[in-house]
């Protein structure tokens, strides 16, 4: 990302009030560095108040629509084009003796090097808004795709999905899965929680905790994934579980490791060591992955 770039996004980010006190404080100090600087900040400032901070869906595929916009604003604040001289001074006509004026010609209107880079600025601003604008809009959008279940502190609960599956989930956790869940079989799990799949061959479940992915046909199992703990850890109880490591948090980015765990098995990732562990689940880990269930359930209905 360009210079320029990085305080055109500052700027929209100061101007919707998402900055933080340290990008504030940095983005003033840009502004009162040069006059230029300040011209462009006020420039900003000027389209997104006149654009009301709200994007106008011709502005991405229409620019000739931002440069008219702009233009005016231009235009109002400083004429950059002067009325030439009159070359001749006023003449007698021959038969008459009536005086014949002589009208200036304008000259070509252009804009200052410094006025055109305030102007391409407040274009590429111009945009950049619209695209932020759109994005936060389509984020929305996608979290009202996702219906999340909450637990608190000492609170276990049992929910039965659309695709006949069970989950447990334990104290201080979030499950979030997909509206259209008989479509795709997706959740995301915070905290932790033991899994009761429903066998759908066409549609594998998937369990997204942290950089892991946990992918299943039909099984039993548990995901432990709470924020402040520095692992996650993954016990099969029935069946088999594929555990895919990301490189980071998004769940389409690169895988980093893949392993697949059998009945009686744990996977462990270790943030600070940044792999996964096989383990064997310990005698009485494995009573209590057993009687998981009759646990959850006499908790939920408590």
């Amino acid at each position: 990302m360009s210079q320029e770039t990085l305080y055109l996004n500052l700027i929209a980010k100061y101007l919707s009030r998402n900055a933080s006190t340290v990008e504030a404080q940095a983005l003033m100090a840009w502004v009162e560095a040069t006059p230029e600087n300040r011209l462009i900040f006020d420039e900003m400032a000027r389209v997104w108040e006149l654009s009301g901070a709200v994007p106008d869906p011709v502005f991405p595929g229409n620019p000739a629509r931002a440069w008219d916009k702009l233009d005016g604003l231009l235009e109002r604040e400083d004429r950059v084009y002067k009325a030439k001289p009159a070359l001749l001074a006023p003449q007698q006509e021959e038969q008459g003796g009536a005086e014949t004026p002589i009208i200036p010609i304008a000259g070509p209107k252009r804009l200052r090097p410094r006025r055109w880079w305030a102007a391409a600025a407040s274009i590429a601003f111009l945009l950049l808004a619209a695209w932020w604008q759109i994005s936060r809009q389509r984020t929305s959008m996608e979290e009202k795709d996702w219906i999340a279940i909450q637990t608190a502190s000492g609170e276990r609960q049992e929910v039965a999905l659309p695709d006949g599956s069970t989950v447990w989930l334990n104290e201080n956790t979030t499950l979030t899965y997909a509206r259209n869940f008989l479509k795709r079989r997706e959740v995301k799990l915070q905290g932790e929680a033991f899994f009761s799949v429903a066998r759908l061959e066409k549609l594998p479940f998937t369990i997204f905790s942290k950089n892991l992915e946990t992918t299943v046909l039909g099984t039993t199992f548990n995901v432990r994934a709470y924020p402040g703990e520095q692992q996650v850890e993954v016990s099969v109880n029935t069946g088999k579980v594929k555990v895919d490591l990301h490189t980071t948090r998004k769940t389409k980015s690169p895988v980093q490791q893949s392993v697949t765990i059998d009945a009686g098995r744990s996977a462990v990732f270790l943030e600070e060591k940044g792999r996964i562990e096989l383990i064997p689940v310990p005698y009485r880990e494995r009573l209590r992955l057993e009687r998981r269930t009759v646990d959850f359930r006499w908790h939920a209905h408590a």
